[in-house]
């Protein structure tokens, strides 16, 4: 059996001729085994399993996701940074007593 990851160029290519030209990870006659690979760049990915004898086989399939936290920790990074910039505007503005009687109606 033989196990393919493709990303979107890959699955267009099966999906319009039925060839791997281009796996992002390729794992040839696999018989049992754990495989660890990472995804490095955003894109739809896709699994084929090839099994050329025709035979029952049992899969386990596990999936571990963890890029959104990278995402999220970028967000919230960039948000406290607004927040302290803010902050800290508003402290030197309040502190200006001319600043302030400007904007007095």
């Amino acid at each position: 059996m033989n196990v393919y990851v493709l990303d979107s160029k890959g699955i267009t290519q099966w999906n319009k001729d039925k060839t791997i030209n281009y796996p992002v990870f390729a794992f040839k006659n696999v018989k049992q085994d754990v495989y660890t690979f990472e995804l490095t760049k955003r894109d739809k990915y896709a699994v084929v399993i090839y099994n050329s004898a025709s035979e029952n086989v049992t899969i386990r399939w596990t999936v571990s996701v963890y890029g959104i936290e990278k995402d999220l920790l970028h967000t919230s990074i960039v948000v406290i940074i607004t927040g302290l910039l803010l902050m800290t505007t508003t402290v030197i503005y309040t502190k200006n007593d001319h600043v302030l009687k400007c904007f007095k109606l």
